[in-house]
């Protein structure tokens, strides 16, 4: 398993770092740095039915999530996990999501989903396991982090 400050240590050096209250939400955070760079991605955490798959969906967070086209691409319903499901899951709490939460799913559990939009930017911001910093991440960098934690994004179209 990577450790993350060390991951950000070694490729991060030029990457913009920001750190902000506590934020919940893509709004509270567009609010305080209308400014900063990169894809704005919104991070959803999703589960089937029975909350026995779990999937990381990353978006524009412009973007309004249809339900019935996001569970035709996972061949299945698709819901929000609950709190619980994402403290189990990846050891976050709630505001913390982003691509970095599969460090803490070293079996693969969770299945990524990234809108081509978002994959297709030069960079993403991106919380680093806490809802108070804020990383601007080259896509670059994101697809190493993803070599590293052994995942593989599943590229999706979703309409604006």
């Amino acid at each position: 398993m990577i450790d993350l400050h060390g991951f950000i240590s070694e490729y991060g050096a030029d990457w913009i770092k920001v750190f902000h209250p506590p934020v919940t939400s893509c709004d509270e955070f567009n609010n305080l740095f209308p400014e900063l760079p990169g894809s704005r991605a919104k991070n959803l955490f999703l589960c089937d039915r029975k909350a026995r798959q779990f999937y990381l969906l990353v978006i524009e967070d412009h973007k309004h999530l249809d339900w019935k086209h996001i569970s035709k691409l996972a061949g299945k319903r698709l819901q929000m996990a609950s709190v619980d499901n994402l403290k189990e899951q990846l050891n976050l709490d709630r505001g913390a999501l982003s691509i970095f939460a599969l460090i803490n799913d070293p079996e693969r559990k969770v299945t990524l989903m990234v809108d081509e939009d978002v994959w297709s930017s030069e960079a993403v911001q991106c919380h680093t396991l806490n809802n108070t910093n804020t990383a601007v991440v080259p896509i670059d960098g994101i697809k190493h982090f993803l070599t590293l934690t052994a995942h593989e994004a599943l590229i999706i179209s979703l309409p604006a």
